[in-house]
């Protein structure tokens, strides 16, 4: 499948190999082996501090949004899933709200640009 088709493949919540999916985060006694085996540190930093990068982009470069919108259609629940392992849910939460503010922005920017 390539980029910028709408149909995506089902996504899997099988990050760390968990059996389980409704298993608490709590219950899972080696989580932290599994985060360190499954999750390579390049990913949990980029899922932890991505949103702090992205504010400091121009928010004015009509690139971005797409991207954005790239993102939230094919990686979103991965990196969700990461935040909840790495129990950082609260971080998710403030990192999509400070990018609520970041957006309209741009998409006001997108906007006078495509007139």
């Amino acid at each position: 499948m390539s980029p910028g088709d709408e149909q995506q493949a089902p996504y899997e919540y099988k990050l760390c190999r968990l059996s389980d999916q409704t298993v608490l985060n709590s219950e899972v006694s080696d989580l932290a082996s599994r985060l360190g085996e499954y999750v390579p540190e390049e990913l949990a930093y980029s899922c932890e501090f991505w949103c702090a990068h992205l504010k400091q982009a121009p928010n004015q470069d009509p690139t971005l949004l797409p991207l954005w919108h790239e993102f939230c259609n094919t990686h979103i629940l991965h990196w969700l899933e990461v935040m909840s392992l790495k129990a950082e849910t609260k971080n998710a939460i403030m990192a999509v709200r400070s990018i609520e503010k970041w957006l309209p922005v741009s998409i006001g920017v997108l906007h006078v640009n495509a007139d």
